[in-house]
């Protein structure tokens, strides 16, 4: 079955610098292209398929302000939308792709209400089917339904998400969820060991998606050119980043520079249904005014019109950070500020799964985590939906690019501008705990 589950700059001292603090210097800023998903990766990356659009411009009438968000600036776009929610100023990865087929999962099954209010924050979204290759690229659905709730679920859901999601059904007895998590583990090539989210008496089921990336760059990075380079933090601050080198006059390695962003794209190697790319973003000003007013649009735009690095004779010089960190959304409260409340309730309609009322949403999980190194990336994601039945509480030269500030990273499919993954870079890794592992070049 696993076949067919729905799965994409360190520099010598004799490199020249672009300073990206100069005025009148625009490549001082970038973007990352991939899924790629991880991570693939993570990560599904990536709101999904094709991109989806932003949220809408008028100012929601459902979200939480409290928390010194502009209200226009919340949007029920996957895409982008959890960027606004979750706190600024910390290295963030999260999956739109796998987002999404979680909640597709979810409305599948919704009804009324429930249903309208999943559905705008879902958006007119496309859930394209990948094929998954070993050890390389990973996306599964799964259903885990408790044992004494089995003749309780309609087989018309069963068959639903059976055959538009390729979802694997398992029955187990909740006493634990080793069965769940051990799955998580297999489907995400072990890059996520588990999810931490409670069995109760009341538990009756998990919606779960998972997928990974472990993906080599088309234009692989050498080990021997990375060393320790200045980044510039958010805060104005300075450290001392392992940093990766690349030199290149391919054609498929695409930058663009203008005054308000650096953008670089770089290749993953394809699979025979993918084409996953690596994109930064580097904004000329502060990534949280950045972040805060993302364009997704604006970034297909610029990057439809980036030049590829064979256009300059003199080749393109890419100095850009390692990275690799885990992140968790806080899922249940952001999904709430975006517009989907009635789903948690006493008030959740989900007759399209089970005839029995006071059937709800009682958690919600979302963990992602990418590894971006010389070889490539590694990057995995994973959604679990936990579903209870009960009374749910009432809640409501050469050119050089140098990547060295915050910067927004996509990891996205070329084929049909699937994002995979989605994330910012506030604190790469430091030279100081890598220094020891890289030989010294003489």
């Amino acid at each position: 079955m696993d076949e067919n589950n729905n799965a994409s700059l360190s520099q010598t001292s004799t490199t020249p610098q672009v300073s990206s603090a100069s005025p009148n210097i625009t490549r001082s800023s970038i973007l990352f292209g991939v899924l790629g998903i991880i991570i693939g990766v993570i990560i599904g990356g990536l709101g999904i398929f094709g991109i989806m659009q932003l949220f809408n411009s008028d100012k929601c009438k459902d979200c939480d302000c409290s928390q010194s968000l502009n209200c226009s600036n919340v949007v029920n776009s996957v895409t982008t939308g959890f960027f606004a929610l979750e706190p600024k100023g910390e290295n963030i990865i999260y999956s739109p792709l796998s987002i999404n087929y979680a909640l597709s999962m979810l409305n599948a099954g919704a009804a009324g209400t429930t249903k309208t209010e999943i559905e705008k924050v879902l958006g007119d979204v496309e859930l394209p089917k990948y094929q998954n290759v070993a050890d390389t690229l990973s996306v599964a659905n799964g259903i885990f339904i408790k044992d004494s709730f089995s003749d309780d679920v309609l087989p018309s859901y069963i068959s639903t998400v059976s055959e538009e999601y390729q979802a694997e059904v398992k029955y187990d007895s909740f006493e634990n969820t080793d069965m769940l998590n051990n799955w998580i583990n297999n489907k995400t090539f072990n890059l996520i060991d588990k999810v931490d989210i409670e069995i109760t008496p009341s538990t009756k089921m998990f919606l779960a998606n998972a997928l990974a990336i472990q993906m080599d760059w088309a234009h692989r990075f050498d080990e021997s050119d990375t060393y320790g380079k200045t980044f510039f933090k958010n805060d104005g601050t300075e450290m001392i980043a392992t940093t990766m080198n690349l030199e290149t006059h391919a054609e498929d390695v695409l930058y663009h520079t203008d005054d308000e962003t650096t953008m670089i794209s770089m290749p993953l190697v394809p699979t025979d249904d993918s084409a996953l790319e690596f994109v930064a973003v580097m904004p000329s000003g502060n990534l949280n005014d950045y972040i805060g007013n993302i364009n997704i649009t604006d970034i297909e735009s610029k990057l439809a019109e980036s030049s590829p690095a064979s256009s300059i004779g003199g080749g393109l010089i890419i100095n850009i950070p390692k990275f690799k960190f885990d992140y968790q959304l806080n899922f249940v409260d952001d999904l709430k500020t975006m517009g989907i409340n009635q789903a948690f309730n006493k008030k959740a309609d989900f007759s399209n799964i089970t005839s029995l009322s006071h059937f709800y949403v009682s958690d919600a999980v979302h963990k992602a985590t990418i590894d971006f190194s010389e070889k490539g990336i590694k990057a995995a994601a994973v959604t679990v939906i936990a579903m209870s039945l009960g009374m749910a509480p009432v809640q409501d030269e050469p050119k050089v690019i140098n990547i060295d500030h915050p910067f927004l990273f996509l990891i996205r499919d070329k084929n049909n501008d699937t994002v995979w993954f989605i994330g910012a870079v506030y604190e790469p890794n430091l030279w100081a705990d890598d220094a020891s592992s890289y030989k010294p070049q003489y």
